[in-house]
């Protein structure tokens, strides 16, 4: 079955495409009526813009249709999603109390505390592995000064 916000979409897209045909039934007629006392060439030129219209407002339609469709896909594959606990939008209604202040600042030095372990782990891992000689491509190099021996 539909979603509500699925439904109200292809139902809005419906509503501005019924009104857009309304527009343009109503304006042809008006020009038609408009062009019966002019000439055959005013008259051809009138008809051939009322049918460039038509055609547009047609692909339009087609457009449309094709939108609420691929909305009603889209919806399909998007996953329910939970409210999280722990994550706040950045437009939420809650106010900017210090109480509320201090939990954030709290919660981001939580975060860059994580994040540098990380960084000195990786430094870490990366200087033992220098110290053992564990490097790749530094092989066939003498010591340090001298020329690289030859490979065989």
């Amino acid at each position: 079955m539909a979603g509500r916000s699925e439904t109200d979409a292809e139902a809005i897209i419906r509503l501005i495409e019924d009104w857009t045909t309304e527009v343009y039934a109503t304006a042809s007629v008006e020009v038609i009526e408009d062009s019966k006392g002019k000439t055959a060439e005013e008259r051809l030129k009138v008809a051939d813009t009322i049918s460039k219209t038509g055609r547009s407002l047609k692909l339009f339609r087609g457009a449309g249709r094709r939108v609420a469709t691929n909305l009603a896909e889209l919806r399909k594959l998007a996953p329910v999603r939970e409210a999280d606990a722990e994550e706040t939008s950045m437009n939420a209604n809650d106010a900017w109390t210090p109480e509320r202040l201090a939990q954030l600042r709290a919660d981001v030095e939580r975060r860059l505390a994580t994040f540098r372990g990380s960084l000195e782990y990786k430094r870490g891992v990366a200087a033992v592995r220098d110290a053992d000689g564990g490097r790749e491509g530094g092989g066939g190099m003498a010591a340090s000064g001298g020329p690289p021996t030859p490979a065989r």
